[in-house]
């Protein structure tokens, strides 16, 4: 699997999660890709969203979104749920998870607590959605010295704005349906890249 963060998100940590009861971890939102294929590293790939989990780590919330990379030629490739992927590899996602666990287990001094309990793709669109949002507020914050809530943002000198292409995400129907791939400039730095995907609609939002 492939662990990293959504560009264009992020978790304020002055928002309390209405899931969870605690604020966010003042960091972009983070991915798991199921799949099989290796990514490189700081490489972008489109995914698709199957569903969320939440680790409580210090107290805040630091969620992680479960998707797969449509990218990669494999069989979870093809996967439109959880299910999907427990019906294809299963035990993979459990796999996942536990690694992220023993992970933050394994300092002794890190008092995290992951849940097991998986959310939807409706959740996880709603996360997505709220962080991007965040994200917005953070760069429109941005001060004098390029610095927004202690994030570097852009050079003190640039008078650009680090983001100029809304992330859209629709309404997600009832039942699983092939996924959207929406485009966004990516980061907290608003460098352009294509990334933020969801799986709430039959085609592509190119």
């Amino acid at each position: 699997f492939n662990y990293g963060c959504l560009p264009q998100t992020y978790r304020d940590p002055k928002k309390v999660c209405d899931i969870v009861s605690v604020p966010g971890d003042d960091d972009p939102l983070d991915i798991f890709d199921l799949g099989e294929g290796v990514v490189g590293v700081g490489e972008v790939v489109q995914c698709r969203v199957l569903g969320a989990v939440c680790l409580i780590d210090e107290g805040q919330a630091d969620w992680k979104i479960l998707a797969v990379n449509i990218e990669h030629d494999g069989p979870l490739s093809e996967a439109r749920s959880i299910d999907d992927v427990e019906r294809i590899a299963p035990g993979r996602i459990q796999e996942c998870l536990q690694w992220m666990d023993d992970f933050k287990q394994s300092n002794s001094a890190d008092s995290a607590r992951l849940d097991f309990t998986i959310y939807g793709a409706d959740t996880a669109l709603k996360l997505i959605q709220s962080d991007h949002a965040s994200w917005k507020d953070l760069v429109s914050n941005t001060g004098m010295d390029g610095r927004s809530n202690g994030h570097w943002i852009r050079s003190p000198h640039s008078r650009s704005h680090a983001f100029n292409i809304p992330v859209l995400i629709p309404r997600p129907p009832s039942r699983s349906v092939p996924g959207r791939i929406l485009s966004a400039p990516a980061s907290l730095v608003g460098a352009s890249r294509d990334a933020v995907v969801s799986n709430a609609c039959k085609r592509a939002l190119i």
